[in-house]
């Protein structure tokens, strides 16, 4: 794992033989710019390069080795949700005790 306090990879072992890493690329960006970033395989490994640019290796190389057709990206979301999860236990528990 690598970050720059903008942009984190995280890679990690995905097959034995052949010998085979997968990597995740996360970075924040305002929702509007996300909806509609290219999400073309070679595009994103162009912005992902990009970002990484100047990192230790393997990293860099690790991008470069890596084929269009096999990445993909989606914008994903930071929320706080347990407040909604406790706010369904509570009306759970509530439900319980007056059934």
């Amino acid at each position: 794992q690598t970050l720059d306090g903008d942009t984190r990879i995280y890679v990690m072992p995905f097959t034995a033989s052949p010998k085979v890493a997968m990597w995740q690329l996360s970075f924040r960006l305002p929702e509007v710019e996300a909806v509609v970033m290219d999400r073309r395989g070679d595009a994103l490994l162009k912005e992902s390069l990009r970002r990484c640019a100047g990192w230790h290796e393997p990293i860099e190389q690790i991008l470069r080795d890596t084929r269009p057709e096999d990445v993909t990206g989606y914008p994903a979301y930071d929320r706080a949700p347990l407040q909604a999860i406790r706010q369904d236990i509570l009306c759970s528990n509530e439900a319980s005790a007056d059934g």
